[in-house]
């Protein structure tokens, strides 16, 4: 079914001097792979449809708004579609090369592992020891730590095997030093606790008698007061009795004399009933020779809101596009701003604290020690190994 002169995509205002009878496909790449090119392609397109004065007030002109509509968004499609072609063909083209990739970087890495292999074992036994090591004055450190569930046999308990714990030949004088003055803290810090704690719990057990001793004096004197408030409820209940009875005779003699007033009322709303009863009647029939007339009104005036709020729906879903590629253009260049000032931030960083860490290094190495040695220290500082100790970024 051929299409439509109104149905037919917007491309030929796309410039192609390279291609003297471009395809659909081949007008719609131009636009894709050159932001000059579509942006001079949309400043023709937007002035062809602003040449278009929408006329919405008949049926023909309404058919001609949104035919031109149509003409816009078979533009889009069109588009689309020849940008997912070229993705196809990137994507086949990516599969071909990753397919190729991968066996070649398998058999490098594998060879890069086995040349390093001794380094790597020894590496790893490195690793392992001194993680065992710091396990263990990790443990001592935490062992310091007094919780709210901890009592004095508790800590006492922590304290003798903090104090039993010893240190092999795996221990390197550095590791070994730092590891006997963490448990000379921990357990310093834990004798100290126990005792504390052995005087709270005794402060408790104190506190306990005295608070059972005032709660049993407490019990007692509830008892005598509530004896005193059983004689006063009795005494205010009698009191009460003779008052009910006072208000029900004053209760009757108001009744009677309320039943006379009623009556009375009665007859004069009757009277006043019928008159007020033929003031409706004659309001009602104007009441619904008014309502007549405000429907027509209210019919006309909504005859007229529809034409209005559609024109306003025309006008709005064109503004509504327009703003929406507008914004999708911002977000694009506010996010690539955003990550690259992201990259540029830890690059400094990185760089900054390399400079700070060498410059400790070529400061401890002025103290008689080997570069090794000095980055070691530096790595362990940083990493909080040595207390009391930081470098400052």
């Amino acid at each position: 079914m051929a299409s439509k002169p109104d149905d037919l995509p917007m491309l030929a205002l796309i410039e192609t001097p390279n291609i003297p009878t471009p395809t659909v496909d081949d007008q719609a790449r131009v636009v894709l792979l050159d932001g000059e090119a579509f942006d001079a392609f949309y400043a023709r397109m937007k002035a062809e449809t602003d040449k278009h004065v929408p006329d919405v007030t008949t049926d023909k002109g309404r058919k001609a708004v949104i035919a031109l509509a149509r003409r816009v968004t078979t533009t889009k499609t069109a588009i689309a579609a020849a940008a997912k072609g070229l993705t196809e063909a990137w994507r086949q083209q990516t599969a071909t090369v990753n397919a190729a990739r991968k066996p070649i970087e398998e058999k490098l890495a594998e060879l890069a592992a086995e040349v390093r292999r001794p380094v790597t074992e020894w590496e790893n036994a490195e690793a392992a020891r001194i993680k065992r090591n710091y396990d263990v004055v990790d443990d001592m450190r935490q062992a310091a730590t007094v919780t709210l569930d901890d009592t004095a046999a508790s800590v006492e308990e922590r304290g003798r095997r903090i104090h039993g714990i010893t240190f092999g030949e795996s221990w390197t004088a550095d590791e070994e030093a730092e590891a006997v003055a963490v448990k000379a803290a921990t357990v310093q810090a834990l004798v100290a606790a126990r005792n504390r704690l052995r005087q709270e719990e005794a402060d408790k057990a104190e506190l306990a008698r005295l608070r059972q001793e005032a709660e049993e004096r407490a019990a007692r004197e509830a008892e005598a007061q509530a004896a005193r408030e059983a004689e006063e409820a009795a005494r205010r209940a009698e009191e009460e009795r003779l008052a009910t009875i006072e208000r029900e005779n004053e209760r009757r003699r108001q009744a009677e004399a309320a039943e006379a007033e009623r009556l009375e009322r009665e007859r004069e709303q009757a009277a006043e009933r019928a008159r007020i009863a033929a003031e409706q009647a004659a309001e009602a029939a104007q009441r619904k020779r008014d309502e007549e007339h405000a429907r027509q009104l209210a019919a006309e005036r909504a005859e007229r809101e529809r034409v209005e709020r559609e024109n306003q729906e025309v006008q709005k879903r064109l503004l509504d596009d327009e703003l929406r590629r507008k914004q999708e253009v911002a977000d694009a260049e506010a996010e690539r701003e955003r990550i690259a000032a992201e990259d540029a931030k830890r690059a400094a960083n990185r760089a900054h604290v390399s400079k700070v860490m060498g410059a400790a290094k070529e400061a401890i190495m002025t103290c008689n020690v080997t570069e090794d040695q000095a980055k070691a220290i530096v790595t362990a500082i940083k990493a909080g190994l040595v207390p009391a100790v930081t470098i400052q970024f």
